[in-house]
């Protein structure tokens, strides 16, 4: 299913905002990506956290789940094991 990318620009007004590129204030672009849909879902996104901090991806991962066959014991989503008496 494709994505949809999109550019999301800071516009400073005013006389801040014509300085700001002279003084290599001006915030840069952050690009985020969105699975299309029914339900739209965040797949990615690139860009400053804050003023002037750092470029950043934030990407989903999937879990990995343990397989039983290695060894690893199931976990139910209320913490216990599986015939645990708790």
């Amino acid at each position: 299913m494709p994505a949809n990318s999109r550019s999301l620009t800071l516009e400073i007004g005013g006389v801040t905002g014509l300085v700001a590129p002279l003084l290599g204030k001006q915030p840069p672009d952050s690009h985020v990506w969105i699975l299309r849909g029914e339900a739209p879902a965040f797949v990615k996104s690139r860009g400053p956290l804050y003023s002037g901090g750092p470029i950043w991806q934030i990407e989903l991962e999937s879990p990995v789940w343990p397989d039983q066959a290695d060894g690893h014991q199931e976990i139910h989503k209320d913490g216990n094991e599986p015939g645990a008496d708790n």
